[in-house]
């Protein structure tokens, strides 16, 4: 491919815009595409350096770069072994890559602009004069100003320097955040830092295609730039340009909205099928033949079935007027017009020259698209000139020197590694072992023993067969079968432990050289020992963290530059397409919906970015008080949304929220605690009260029941007198019975008496006369 057809000189760039012809713009193109790799060290291009880096990354090499280590003498004769790649780059470089993707990204979008700033002191000042009254007004009814006042005053400041947002900024915040969803910003960012690590420049574009904004990662090796030696940022050079290898198809997909048919007509007839084929009619199809996409001269490994596409961009400058006027509210106002602007009789225009940044394609080698000023052109008109490239980047490690990447300064040791390696495979090949020397003509060749038995039964079982008084060996001097003496058995050690130890040890002596100079340490990697006490290694750690930080810094500063001219590309496309919404769904699954309004499509905005690495000890700090925060009362569903989020700001509003709701719960548990303590006391008094009322009742009662007691003891005592006379009158009863009884029976014993005797007497009587009778 042609890249060098161009002028050695840069056409003039102050031109009105009526003499910026085609001629113009197609030797524009022309001129920095020659300068694309122009710059040789040591015989080797930018790019066979960049691609150098980035093969030994994927553990390959030339063997080339061998040669006076693996064939000295030039005599083409191998050796017992080869040059093997063993990688000790790609762990750091992957370790790195891999703390990225787990950095935190927080920011913070505001407008910039000097009527933007008015405009949010003038709602500041609003906000206070507005509670200043309200204070004032109750001071005057008499109501004097509390302490709660004062912090609602505090409050009202700390809302406008933290959390106070207008309209266009929450757009502009929401807009960044569905982007990087949408285009997949970070893993474009990953890759980008992969770049810086590698080849020591991370380019990113950003710009309109098919009339949506985007952001695409460069490769470096097939980007060029303005490499001044002063200059820190890319797009702050004068041109860039970029080789692209596209298929007609993907050319046609992202060019579509600048080509016209006759330049997809031409596509075709150059790159895919036989002229006027795509206007043929149906009938003809048959005859289309088609042709293959012509060879690259370039000497990659890349397949050749694509078409070098070349985009340009350089800085060129425009003619403008400044007009001043009042608007409405008599506030003087600036605008900018261009050279074809004509003023009024009232008004006074300056002319002066900005710079304006151009673009333009070149397919192959003579087809020139879309050569013109780029649409997404930062222009502010606090500073006109502040127009910068579309290419966002950085070169690392380039002060007052040629930049070198991280592992262009590993690699030293890294070939130094493979070296060792390679000869440690020939030590190995060499490493025979103790060996025996043996005269040969000892072999029992006459017992059908041939020389490779032998050497089997001695290798395999350890056993020496041999015959002093062997024939047949016609050996000079010993024909005949003359006995030979036992003397011709020696040894000899051919082993090469020495050497392969001393290997090894030079090879660890490189991988912790490697690892200093990196910065990337063995226990940054996990590499720790039993032996090693926590503190050294967490002092190892930090300062590991230390010497690499520098590359991070770099990236983080080419991410805010990023996500400032992707605000610039969606504030454009936007505007043109008239999109008025946003949707979508956060990391929490959260769906968003934002309108696109007017203050956001005419604001500057500016990215502050938080200190990553600070942020990240920070969240390390919070978290490793999750389990003190459960103890105390934290719920799991809080400890989750601080887990789930990597963002310092949003992690700090969500314990906001956390804390007021905790604050919210204990104070409704101390309302609880004192209407329940007041209810205690209530039914304490109560309790009290009716305490006294039943002893009070129980004392009457006690008196009623000692009357009763009293009066039913003195029922029973005059009872029991009764009883006791009935007693006595029953006992007076019974003894007047007793003795009617005694008097009766004494009655009967007597008339019983009287009987015997007046029978006595009558036997007596008879007896006598009986007498007298004789």
């Amino acid at each position: 491919m042609n890249t060098s057809r161009g002028s050695t000189q840069i056409p003039i760039q102050k031109l009105p815009m009526s003499r910026k012809g085609e001629d113009w713009k197609r030797a524009n193109v022309d001129f920095f595409i020659s300068k694309f790799d122009l710059s040789f060290e040591s015989g080797k291009s930018k790019k066979q350096k960049l691609k150098i880096s980035y093969d030994l990354y994927n553990s390959i090499f030339d063997e080339n770069d061998f040669k006076y280590v693996t064939d000295p003498f030039n005599v083409n004769d191998g050796f017992p072994a080869s040059i093997q790649s063993f990688n000790i780059i790609k762990p750091k470089i992957d370790l790195l890559i891999g703390e990225e993707t787990k950095r935190p990204e927080d920011f913070k979008v505001i407008q910039v602009n000097e009527g933007a700033t008015t405009k949010i002191q003038k709602k500041f000042k609003e906000l206070l004069t507005s509670k200043l009254l309200e204070v004032a007004g109750r001071g005057n009814e008499g109501d004097p100003v509390t302490e709660e006042d004062m912090k609602e005053l505090e409050d009202i400041g700390k809302y406008m320097n933290y959390d106070y947002s207008d309209i266009a900024e929450t757009t502009a915040y929401h807009t960044l955040q569905y982007l990087r969803e949408k285009l997949d910003i970070k893993d474009k960012f990953v890759h980008g830092f992969k770049d810086g690590l590698i080849g020591g420049i991370e380019v990113h574009y950003v710009g309109i295609v098919a009339g949506e904004p985007t952001l695409e990662r460069v490769n470096p090796v097939e980007f060029s730039y303005d490499d001044r030696p002063d200059l820190k940022h890319i797009e702050d050079g004068d041109w860039a340009s970029r080789r692209m290898k596209m298929s007609v198809s993907s050319i046609y997909d992202r060019l579509y909205d600048i080509m016209e048919e006759a330049d997809l007509n031409e596509l075709l007839d150059k790159f895919a099928y036989t002229s006027n084929a795509s206007r043929q009619s149906s009938g003809d199809f048959n005859r289309i033949v088609f042709k293959t996409f012509p060879q690259n001269t370039h000497d990659d490994e890349f397949s050749s079935d694509a078409v070098d596409v070349w985009h340009v961009t350089w800085k060129s400058f425009k003619k403008v007027g400044f007009v001043s006027y009042f608007d409405e509210e008599g506030d003087e106002q600036d605008e900018i017009v261009d050279e074809n602007y004509e003023a009024s009789e009232d008004e006074e225009v300056t002319w002066d020259w900005i710079t304006e940044v151009w673009e333009g394609y070149r397919i192959g080698d003579d087809m020139y698209v879309g050569i013109q000023p780029i649409p997404n052109q930062f222009i502010s008109i606090d500073n006109p000139n502040s127009r910068r490239l579309p290419y966002i980047g950085a070169v690392y490690n380039n002060d007052n020197s040629r930049s070198k990447s991280l592992v262009e300064i590993m690699k030293p040791l890294q070939y130094m590694y493979l070296i060792l390696w390679y000869r440690l495979e020939i030590a190995l090949a060499r490493d025979k072992g103790r060996v025996i020397n043996m005269d040969i003509t000892q072999i029992p060749k006459s017992m059908g023993v041939s020389t490779e038995q032998w050497m089997h039964y001695l290798s395999s079982m350890g056993v020496n067969f041999f015959n002093p008084y062997e024939e047949g060996w016609d050996v000079p001097g010993r024909e005949g079968g003359k006995a030979a003496a036992f003397n011709q058995f020696s040894s000899q050690d051919l082993t090469m432990s020495s050497v392969i130890q001393e290997h090894i040890g030079l090879m660890m002596k490189i991988e912790d050289m490697i690892g200093e100079l990196s910065g990337i340490s063995r226990q940054r990697q996990g590499a720790i020992t039993s032996r090693e006490l926590v503190g050294n290694v967490e002092r190892s750690v930090i300062q590991s963290s230390h010497i690499t930080e520098i590359h991070f810094w770099v990236h983080d500063s080419i991410k805010k530059r990023v996500y400032e001219a992707l605000l610039e590309a969606a504030k454009k496309a936007w505007s043109e397409s008239g999109k008025s919404k946003l949707h979508y769904i956060t990391d929490d699954m959260t769906r968003v919906f934002m309108d696109i309004s007017e203050d956001f499509i005419y604001s500057d905005y500016g990215i502050f970015a938080s200190d990553s690495t600070k942020e990240t000890q920070n969240l390390e700090a919070i978290r490793s008080l999750l389990q003190p925060a459960m103890q105390n009362g934290a719920s799991l569903s809080d400890i989750s949304e601080i887990i789930a989020s990597n963002n310092l700001t949003e992690i700090r509003k969500k314990l906001g929220k956390i804390e007021k709701a905790r604050q919210e719960r204990e104070e409704q548990m101390q309302q609880v605690q004192q209407q329940s303590q007041t209810e205690i006391a209530q039914m304490r008094a109560q309790s009290e009260a009716e305490k006294l009322r039943v002893e009070e009742e129980d004392s009457i009662r006690k008196s009623d029941t000692d009357i009763r007691v009293a009066l039913i003891k003195a029922g029973l005592e005059e009872e029991k007198l009764e009883l006791e006379a009935d007693r006595i009158s029953a006992d007076i009863d019974k003894n007047v019975a007793e003795n009617n009884y005694k008097y009766l029976d004494l009655g009967e014993e007597i008339r019983n008496n009287k009987a015997e005797e007046e029978i006595k007497r009558k036997q007596v009587s008879a007896k006598s006369s009986t007498n007298n009778n004789k």
